[in-house]
């Protein structure tokens, strides 16, 4: 499936949510460096594959829904808030 998740993260409001610096936050940042700083002993070199996929798009990207499933669980157990995982769940599901 494809998916692009370099987006603007957004408030509950529609407004864009700028990073540090004052530039666009994006999804594919936040998603590449939480799976960068994921545990994962089973298999690391797919999810440092996976971030580095994540990270460094800047539009459309090929995965398989088991990639997806993977993103999910992992970004998932960062904490993150529905902000992000709601946009990062609608990307990842399968049209």
């Amino acid at each position: 499936m494809k998916v692009n998740l370099a987006v603007a993260v957004k408030d509950i409001e529609g407004n864009e949510i700028p990073n540090e610096r004052g530039e666009q936050m994006l999804l594919s940042k936040l998603v590449g460096n939480a799976l960068f700083t994921a545990e994962d002993k089973e298999d690391p070199i797919r999810v440092y594959e996976l971030a580095k996929k994540i990270y460094y798009s800047e539009g459309e990207i090929e995965m398989t829904k088991s990639d997806a499933d993977l993103i999910k669980e992992k970004v998932k157990a960062k904490g993150f808030t529905v902000l992000i995982l709601a946009p990062l769940y609608e990307a990842l599901s399968e049209k």
